[in-house]
């Protein structure tokens, strides 16, 4: 398998892929300063973030991190692809029984 083939999107691939995305971007990657909180959200790179509170209550509104976005989609396509590979080589192999 060539490694054209290995990163050729599939419909598994791109399952798995949307998959390790919608689960990692849900864990709180919690920054602290004082007198604010700030919580960035996704793994292994934060794909947005929430301002917090201050002073007079919570800040509205968000922010997309759009590099920490794009890097955890070649990541996790990586990981989606190796996956899918692994699976499709073990399927192959015959039983040595």
């Amino acid at each position: 398998m060539g490694l054209k083939q290995i990163f050729l999107p599939t419909i598994s691939r791109i399952f798995i892929f949307l998959v390790l995305i919608l689960v990692t971007s849900v864990f709180n990657l919690a920054t602290y300063c004082p007198g604010c909180t700030r919580a960035s959200y996704g793994f292994p790179f934060a794909l947005y973030e929430l301002p917090g509170w201050d002073l007079y209550g919570p800040m509205p509104g968000y922010r997309i991190l759009y590099s920490g976005l794009m890097v955890d989609i070649v990541i996790w396509y990586i990981v989606s692809c190796a996956v899918v590979s692994i699976v499709s080589q073990r399927r192959k192999k015959p039983d040595k029984r």
